[in-house]
């Protein structure tokens, strides 16, 4: 969960659904069906271990949340549509994102963990783009950098 108070709330929800659930600080076994990481500053860590990453609060109206760090940790990315909190990076990042809803998401995972060169594929691309802006803004302080030192002298 994005707010880690809420820990209790969701795994009571996992469970109600007939789930196994194992939380950050008890230990995962073949049982486990979902490892809910309950905790503060650990997201990287989780990314780099997954090759594809679900992003949260985009299948309802939440506004999702911000793919640039698991584009930056070489995810394929599913979305939602409900990405208005971060509009202008979710429509760049659309050509490697694929898009789902409710229905469709189990789907997905399933197509991409079962075609891991498309997951892949779809990752660098993903992490190509955010590199590709990451530049943009490197250029343009460079540029402005030079445009105050020709002023100022």
């Amino acid at each position: 969960p994005r707010h880690p108070h809420r820990g209790d709330e969701i795994a009571s929800l996992i469970e109600s659904s007939k789930l196994q659930v194992a939380r950050r600080k008890e230990k995962v076994t073949a049982t486990t069906d979902i490892f809910l990481i309950d905790t503060i500053g650990e997201m990287g860590l989780f990314y780099a271990l997954c090759p594809i990453a679900f992003i949260g609060g985009s299948l309802v109206p939440a506004g999702g949340h911000n793919p640039i760090e698991a584009a930056l940790h070489n995810c394929a990315l599913l979305l939602g549509k409900y990405t208005y909190n971060c509009t202008e990076i979710c429509e760049i990042l659309n050509p490697a994102a694929v898009s789902i809803d409710q229905s469709s998401l189990a789907r997905e995972v399933q197509l991409l963990l079962s075609a891991p060169g498309k997951a892949k594929q779809s990752a660098k691309l993903a992490f190509d783009i955010v590199q590709q802006q990451s530049n943009v803004v490197d250029q343009l302080i460079t540029d402005m950098t030079k445009l105050i030192n020709k002023h100022a002298s």
